[in-house]
């Protein structure tokens, strides 16, 4: 009787073992072109390095829909920024808590999630004018773009609302534009090209930015923080997945913010085209673990 016991509870943890290594490991991702390159080079790297099958929830949206479906196993990992873990997640502006390592270790402890290693570029809010216009104001800082007083401003409706981005970026410079509105971030560049606007707010990485020539100017009083992209990933899928974690971290480090640039620049010409973006600069490096 023991017996049987015994082999009906050994078949029991075999088949649990079984149906867990059997599962698609799961990849999420923000809606916009550089969360989509970045969940689509991780796909890829799995599909590529390991016999793990992957399924893509992509353009969840916003941070918010995409970290709690981690937390609820609904997906296994997902590309962040470190300073949105800080400020939106943990929703603290303390500079302790945006360091990587302590960041790291507040997530473990409080969710059982971790960071990998970031990708190597800092994807940070920053604001953008023609280059005619920086070339003609000599305008190469906030400091000097907070003396003109007489443009046309539109931020995105996200960067308008949230503590790190406008009304925090307002007091720290003194900024007193002419005016200031809401815009889409899809139609700020088009605004800003056709002379409607002439200051909007960008992502650093932004491929517009090379293809509209842009002036990215220097945040010189260092308001925002470090928004590092890394594979933000539940602890339970790097113990179920052996050998996952080293294949998610092949591109630590090697990706730079003007590489970053160039393939949300690419992946924007080609429209839905980022899968193909990301197998060329696979191929390209010729990864393989």
């Amino acid at each position: 009787m023991r017996s049987s016991r015994f082999i009906a509870v050994v078949l029991i943890l075999v088949l649990a073992v079984c149906q867990g290594s059997e599962r698609s490991i799961i990849v999420g991702s923000k809606p916009f072109t550089e969360n989509y390159v970045l969940a689509e080079l991780l796909c890829q790297l799995i599909e590529t390095n390991t016999n793990y099958d992957v399924e893509r929830k992509f353009g969840l949206e916003g941070t918010w829909m995409c970290f709690r479906a981690l937390e609820r196993g609904e997906i296994d990992l997902y590309p962040e920024y470190t300073g949105t873990g800080a400020l939106v997640i943990l929703k603290s502006d303390n500079k302790k808590d945006q360091q990587f390592e302590n960041l790291r270790n507040t997530f473990e402890e409080r969710f059982g999630i971790t960071w990998l290693e970031p990708f190597g570029f800092n994807n940070s809010w920053a604001l953008v004018v023609p280059e005619a216009l920086a070339v003609e104001r000599n305008l190469q800082t906030y400091s000097q773009l907070a003396e003109q007083t007489d443009l046309q401003a539109a931020f995105t409706h996200e960067f308008l609302e949230r503590k790190d981005g406008w009304p925090g970026l307002r007091v720290a410079y003194g900024f007193q534009f002419e005016e200031v509105k809401g815009i889409r971030h899809s139609l700020a560049y088009s605004a800003i090209m056709e002379g409607i606007i002439k200051v909007t707010d960008a992502y650093t990485t932004d491929g517009e930015i090379l293809q509209y020539d842009l002036r990215l100017l220097d945040d010189d009083r260092h308001f925002f923080p470090e928004y590092l992209a890394a594979p933000l990933v539940r602890l339970e899928t790097l113990q179920e997945f052996p050998g996952l974690e080293g294949v998610l971290n092949t591109f630590a480090g090697k990706i730079d913010n003007a590489r970053m640039q160039q393939l949300n620049l690419q992946a924007n010409e080609t429209g839905d085209g980022y899968p193909r973006v990301v197998s060329a600069l696979l191929s390209k490096r010729s990864i393989c673990l």
